[in-house]
């Protein structure tokens, strides 16, 4: 997914886009595809993982059709 920052608004804007902006149509679709998540949701995420101990080594994924989500791995050998 996307963040909505103003950033994501500069898509549109050839200046800001460079030599990506022949790209601009797929961002769009890709938007439209996979959504745009709020940034407070993020910070959300990211104050979850610095508080919660339990959640050490732990992937934190963010998509709009699951929200906040954790992916924990087991610790591989040495």
């Amino acid at each position: 997914a996307f963040v909505d920052t103003p950033l994501l608004q500069t898509v549109e804007q050839e200046d800001n886009m460079g030599k990506f902006f022949k790209f601009k149509d797929d961002f769009k679709r890709s938007m439209d595809k996979f959504g745009i998540l709020q940034p407070e949701l993020i910070a959300e995420g990211m104050m979850r993982l610095i508080t919660d101990c339990s959640l050490n080594g732990a992937v934190m994924k963010i998509t709009c059709s699951k929200g906040i989500h954790f992916h924990t791995y087991e610790p591989m050998s040495a």
